[in-house]
């Protein structure tokens, strides 16, 4: 599998779901890099600002990320190397992944206040924008390697589905059962173009086994959760529809919602992606 990313800010939560971004690493064969990017910090002294030397900041901050990377590899016996970027994290991010020809992404997500989950944080704004799968993973969430995915849908897509591609890659090489749902919501009358959808999403997983499950109800959220217990899901794979800023302040994300109220991995496919797998 093509190397795996993950993305830390050097928190508790990132610390510990870093162990888990390893050990998937260790389970798909695929050498993990870690990248780190950092703030320029302001240093003010008696109403002066201090000018900071800039590469004793970057020499410090790469011989960081480099200590991490040998002791994640010393641990789990995986090849590991990191890098640190001053700038903006989803860009940042982004621009990384681009270079290192990475197949996906691992981020932490820690639980939320009021405020993030109106405004978000670094790993529901770089999931919307990412051209490989992403894998949110909630803090202090165990390693296992994914037997079970549960794709949830709401058929409200026109596309051909080419997102799914990655998803029978992912399926394929960790010899995954696949559960698929589609809640319908009672108040509401099915139309035509959602038909037409689910018709070709049956047939993007026409060589997949794969189970249905239809239930009627108005709370997505809810719906996922029940069904992940009911299935025992490993991970939730969900494709996040990109919203302008008014329509975001009027319509949820779903895919949003699940991110930051699961308890377990959220794979995000991106709509198109370059092979998983060399």
């Amino acid at each position: 599998m093509k190397p795996i990313v993950f993305a830390t800010d050097y928190s508790d939560a990132a610390q510990r779901v870093m162990h888990y971004a390893a050990e998937l690493a260790k389970a798909a064969g695929a050498k993990l890099f870690l990248f780190h990017v950092w703030s320029m910090p302001v240093m003010v002294a008696e109403g002066a600002v201090v000018p900071v030397n800039m590469d004793e900041l970057e020499q410090a901050e790469d011989k960081k990320i480099t200590t991490l990377s040998a002791t994640v590899a010393a641990e789990y016996g995986i090849t590991v190397s990191g890098a640190a970027s001053p700038g903006f994290a989803v860009d940042e991010i982004m621009d990384y992944v681009r270079r290192s020809e990475a197949g996906m992404v691992v981020m932490a997500m820690k639980k939320l206040g009021p405020v993030d989950r109106l405004f978000g944080s670094v790993a529901t704004s770089f999931m919307r924008e990412s051209k490989v799968p992403v894998v949110i993973v909630p803090d202090s969430t165990a390693f296992k390697k994914p037997q079970i995915i549960l794709l949830t849908t709401d058929l409200h897509t026109k596309n051909d589905w080419h997102e799914l591609d990655v998803l029978k890659e992912i399926v394929n090489y960790f010899h995954c059962g696949l559960h698929v749902l589609n809640t319908h919501n009672p108040n509401q009358e099915a139309n035509a173009e959602e038909a037409k959808a689910g018709l070709r999403l049956e047939q993007r997983l026409q060589q997949i086994p794969h189970i249905w499950h239809l239930p009627e109800s108005d709370d997505i959220i809810s719906a996922v959760t029940k069904l992940v217990d009911e299935v025992d899901a490993d991970w939730v794979a969900a494709v996040p529809h990109k919203l302008g800023f008014w329509q975001g302040l009027v319509h949820r994300s779903v895919s949003k919602d699940i991110v930051v109220k699961a308890d377990k991995p959220v794979l995000i496919l991106p709509e198109r992606h370059m092979h998983l797998v060399d």
